[in-house]
């Protein structure tokens, strides 16, 4: 038997949020002004490549690892889309390989 992958994106797909998950947690450690910051500078450059990953990364420094993963579990909990969960579980219980897209694989929780 042949399985097969589904790959969902993560904002806006499997999570209803704003500015996507990444930004989203630094708004609620209080990083909301830098974070405006560097998506203005994302606009005006987006076209022209990556750019903004690594700026926004280095505003998760300094806090710790365990309340960064307690942010990204709740946060994911609280964002899941309606029906989603019942989707991915119907899905891997039909066999299929489940994939996520995301800007920051290290923020996902597993269902």
């Amino acid at each position: 038997m042949t399985k097969k992958l589904i790959v969902f994106n993560v904002d806006g797909v499997l999570l209803d949020n704003g500015l996507g998950g990444f930004k989203d947690i630094l708004v609620i450690l209080k990083k909301e002004k830098e974070v405006q910051k560097i998506d203005k500078e994302y606009q005006r450059r987006k076209l022209a490549g990556p750019w903004g990953l690594k700026q926004l990364a280095k505003l998760y420094e300094g806090f710790p690892e365990e309340r960064l993963s307690q942010l990204a579990f709740d946060y994911c909990k609280n964002n899941l889309m309606p029906k989603s969960k019942e989707t991915l579980t119907e899905l891997k219980n039909k066999n299929y390989f489940l994939g996520a897209l995301s800007s920051n694989p290290q923020l996902l929780w597993m269902l």
